[in-house]
């Protein structure tokens, strides 16, 4: 679970007076391109809403890891690496961890079913801000 500063970018494109008004928009623009681009890498990565869908219910223990194909798995096992390496907010520390295991999960190295977060937070202790 990934927090992009989205309302941010609102304004970057407006009222630009000074240089380093300039380079503080220009990062929030490409901040904002990267949380795009990730937003819509899952599907991208499994390579269609349907096994999206499956990734998302062997998640939650709905479905066997078996009904992912090998290369589904492991590309959004990659894809879960990758949001916890960037996860953003207040519960940063704890969506960090949950989508380590579901990336740990979709690998095979853990049995343990993600789930969603909150029920993740219940089950490890972690605050819930």
């Amino acid at each position: 679970m990934m927090f992009c500063p989205l309302g941010e970018g609102a304004a970057a494109g407006k009222g630009l007076r000074s240089a380093e008004n300039v380079a503080a928009n220009a990062a929030k623009l490409k901040n904002i391109k990267e949380c795009i681009k990730v937003a819509r890498t899952l599907t991208e990565a499994v390579g269609s809403p349907e096994a999206r869908a499956i990734v998302n219910d062997v998640l939650k223990g709905n479905r066997p890891l078996s009904d992912l194909k090998p290369e589904q798995a492991k590309a959004a096992a990659e894809f879960f690496k990758e949001i916890a390496k960037s996860t953003k907010g207040k519960l940063s520390e704890a969506a960090s961890k949950f989508n380590q295991l579901r990336a740990d999960f979709l690998e095979g190295k853990t049995t343990e079913v993600p789930g969603a977060l909150p029920d993740y937070i219940k089950r490890h202790g972690l605050p819930n801000q």
